[in-house]
């Protein structure tokens, strides 16, 4: 198990908060730091693309399940245009061009359930 204790100052005001981590390999305190830096800065760039590129921090999607099922529709247009495009770069632009241009929409969707188009 791994503990790592976060602190920060924010306007003179000292806050501390102490986050567990399990794993099955051994680790020097050096090795740990940088899986946990390595973890947080995967899981930022992931929130920062779906604020940014779909505006998911704006939706006021509330009632029952609707939440979570878009964000499942979110994630899984990301990937597929990712997988388009090959990388990260011009997800904006792709997931535009996805809802002006059905062709380009087809086939994004052609990834997901194996069509021939």
């Amino acid at each position: 198990m791994v503990e790592v204790t976060s602190r920060r100052e924010v306007k003179g005001k000292i806050s501390e908060e102490k986050r567990y981590y399990i794993s099955n390999m051994s680790l020097t305190p050096q090795k740990a730091g940088e899986a946990v830096r390595s973890h947080w800065g995967i899981e930022n760039h992931v929130h920062w693309t779906m604020d940014v590129v779909f505006a998911e921090d704006a939706s006021q999607a509330a009632a029952g399940h609707t939440a979570e099922n878009l964000a499942i529709f979110r994630r899984m247009a990301h990937a597929v245009i990712r997988e388009e495009l090959g990388g990260n770069r011009g997800v904006a632009k792709s997931r535009r061009q996805a809802a002006w241009n059905d062709d380009y929409t087809v086939r994004l969707l052609s990834r997901i359930f194996n069509w021939k188009v």
